[in-house]
């Protein structure tokens, strides 16, 4: 299993969730490691230090830090980003697929997004699809699909 790490920005019942779920779980919260409000390049840094996989909520600057560093010929154990659209239960099963599915070598340099599934409420029904489904693209950008053309004899 992976050794994994979480920022100030994962939700605390999703870790007590990985916690209830694999007691033996090798989680360190990077809050306890570092310094309040330490920026997001050096919680990057020390998750590689310690070689452990970071969880993160923080798709706005993280994502964007982590790419840097891989970029930059930076180590990155792996980056795994949660939404606040997800269910916990959801979420805790698609970091435990990942940290005992993938190896490091498999997660090294990599940033994996969740959900992997479409919660439930979002998933749209046949009956929810516009009369003539979605829009389609085209030479000039994407257009509306205009209903099929009827010839009569």
């Amino acid at each position: 299993m992976l050794r994994l790490a979480s920022d100030a920005d994962v939700n605390g019942h999703i870790l007590d969730g990985l916690r209830q779920r694999v007691p033996v779980i090798d989680l360190a919260r990077a809050q306890h490691a570092l310094p309040p409000r330490t920026p997001d390049p050096e919680v990057l840094a020390w998750a590689a230090a310690e070689n452990r996989v970071l969880i993160t909520n923080d798709r706005k600057t993280m994502v964007g830090f982590a790419r840097q560093r891989v970029a930059s010929g930076l180590p990155l154990p792996g980056l795994i980003v949660t939404t606040n659209k997800q269910p916990f239960g959801s979420a805790i099963d698609d970091i435990l697929l990942v940290a005992e599915r993938l190896s490091e070598d498999e997660i090294h340099g990599q940033i994996v997004f969740l959900p992997f599934r479409q919660p439930p409420e979002l998933i749209l029904s046949r009956s929810a699809l516009p009369p003539h489904g979605w829009p389609q693209p085209s030479r000039n950008g994407w257009r509306p699909r205009r209903p099929p053309i009827t010839i009569e004899a």
